[in-house]
């Protein structure tokens, strides 16, 4: 596409960050980040939000709906990854309670 009025671009744009942002913990130090919230949670969910809870012991990996869930209490840009930040919860007050306002998430439609 050509960019009227402007001088043609030198290199083409960047389609990725090459590394994390700045203050961001890397991949592995999100690793072990999730693995002390889990151990310190026991595992459970902490939020209780929703009336589906699943308040047992859950493992912390899996389905999406059977595993634990780590949950930045407040945005991660802004507040970090602090232990004041997170907790643990399922996936019914994680997902459908907390991101979508306690409303059903709605299917995909087929195409």
């Amino acid at each position: 596409m050509k960019r009227p009025g402007l001088p043609p671009r030198k290199a083409p744009p960047r389609k990725f960050r090459p590394g994390t942002r700045r203050g961001q913990p890397t991949k592995e130090e999100k690793g072990v980040i999730r693995e002390r919230e889990y151990v310190r949670s026991e595992g459970k969910c902490e939020l209780h939000l929703s009336p589906k809870c699943m308040a047992w012991p859950l493992p912390s990996t899996g389905d999406v709906i059977e595993r634990w869930h780590l949950v930045h209490l407040k945005g991660k840009r802004v507040h970090g990854w602090g232990p004041e930040n997170l907790c643990g919860g399922c996936y019914y007050c994680h997902i459908e309670y907390l991101h979508n306002g306690g409303k059903p998430v709605p299917a995909k439609p087929q195409p």
